[in-house]
């Protein structure tokens, strides 16, 4: 057990979190300094006047997520239905919960794939990461008018239009998440903040210091010096970096990242998306489970204060790529507009019942820069292998360092596979 200097933790996300908690649990002092004025990264639990919880950052923990069910698990968080039926509407018709199902060609080719998966060989998960999306559907034969309609519905799992996103981690997801409604399933009753909360608690709130971005990491022969942009400096047996790729890019470092592991956080793109809450005076939409996916800029709509009993509501836009953009850039007004013009297909007369709205981009954030990692097709297999690598006594954690990146799971997996390799580390040297 280290004695006598802290393991530092950057970044008091789930990642930078997790793998501060299971480093104390292992009798280990720790201190966690976060950029933000309040913890939990890109988990952003709100709650708007009227009381309502909703989620603008990660929302949903899947039916296969261990390590997030095992933390709810763990503290005793209770977990709530957050699972929606589908209504669409696409090509300005609008068609009733669930009238889309995949076709028998659809679901063959994904199937064949997915059974395989556990087997491929490494040149088949190399064609796979070489592929996208899109492009593998139609050498699949898969018409183009339904691999749209799929991709209006994968494209809000990765943040992009699937023509960006490599077919193996598609499939990967599918392996994970499970097909249809398993991937999400669920969130924390009374909002994902709560795990938030739990985790610092735990810690101890005392070790855990905000509004500390850190400038530069020197690593000395026997420790490892942490100076951030306020003029602090901490000094720690090792360091654990939960942070997103672009904070890790402005850190000046010495000794310096070895070039290709500097390259890959430099090239690293996050996906642009924006969450857009709007309150309505009440649920017109009738169904706790309500969902419209539409082609037109708002993208997914759906019911974000599920298993909240109230008269009143909040549906959320959940915007990808261009549309993310465009929405983010229009006022609350034009806002409201869009989403209301698309519900009106499915309903009547929604804007009267239109309040409050909230709004974020995530690509405007200015510590991530983007809601969660687009690994591009000719650096993914790279990337993915250099990220993860601990220079000296660093270890990297965060979710893009996972290998089921972009959710709340991968980042706790990725702060206890670096917890892990920090206690290992001490270990040693003790030995």
């Amino acid at each position: 057990m280290n004695k006598e200097r802290p393991v530092i933790v950057l970044g008091a996300g789930l990642s930078g979190l997790y793998a501060a908690h299971l480093l104390a649990q292992a009798g280990e002092p720790v201190m966690v300094l976060e950029a933000r004025n309040r913890l939990g990264g890109r988990v952003d639990t709100r709650t708007s006047s009227t009381g309502l919880i909703y989620e603008m950052g990660g929302e949903w923990i899947g039916v296969n997520d261990r390590y997030m069910r095992g933390l709810c698990d763990e503290f005793n968080l209770p977990l709530v239905d957050h699972r929606l039926k589908t209504h669409f509407l696409h090509n300005g018709t609008y068609t009733g919960p669930n009238a889309w199902t995949p076709s028998a060609l659809l679901k063959r080719t994904v199937e064949k794939f997915v059974k395989r998966f556990p087997s491929l060989t490494e040149d088949e998960i190399l064609r796979l990461q070489s592929i996208d999306w899109w492009h593998f559907l139609m050498k699949n034969g898969v018409p183009p008018e339904e691999a749209e309609m799929l991709d209006l519905i994968r494209s809000t799992d990765f943040g992009e239009d699937m023509r960006f996103v490599p077919t193996y981690d598609v499939l990967y997801d599918y392996v994970m998440g499970g097909a249809g409604d398993t991937g999400c399933a669920f969130h924390v009753d009374g909002g994902n903040a709560r795990i938030i909360d739990a985790l610092a608690d735990a810690i101890g709130r005392q070790h855990i210091h905000l509004e500390m971005e850190a400038a530069s990491i020197v690593q000395k022969p026997d420790h490892v010096i942490v100076k951030t942009k306020n003029g602090s400096t901490f000094e720690g047996a090792r360091v654990i970096v939960a942070i997103a790729t672009q904070a890790v890019s402005r850190i000046e470092w010495l000794p310096t990242l070895p070039t290709p592991q500097q390259d890959a956080f430099d090239e690293v793109v996050y996906c642009r998306i924006t969450k857009t809450a709007i309150e309505f005076s009440e649920r017109f939409w009738k169904e706790d489970d309500f969902e419209l996916v539409t082609d037109r800029l708002p993208h997914q709509i759906y019911h974000a204060t599920q298993g909240q009993p109230a008269e009143r509501g909040i549906l959320m836009s959940y915007a990808t790529g261009d549309r993310a953009y465009v929405m983010a850039r229009l006022s609350d007004e034009e806002k409201k507009s869009e989403v209301c013009g698309a519900l009106d297909k499915a309903f009547s007369a929604t804007a009267p019942l239109a309040g409050t709205v909230d709004s974020y981009y995530w690509a405007d954030d200015p510590y991530t820069g983007g809601a969660y990692p687009l690994f591009e097709r000719s650096d993914r297999t790279g990337i993915k292998r250099l990220l993860a690598v601990p220079h000296g006594r660093v270890h990297f954690a965060g979710e893009h360092t996972a290998k089921r990146y972009g959710f709340m799971e991968g980042a706790v997996e990725a702060g206890a596979r670096a917890a892990t390799e920090a206690l290992r580390a001490l270990a040693k040297k003790e030995a």
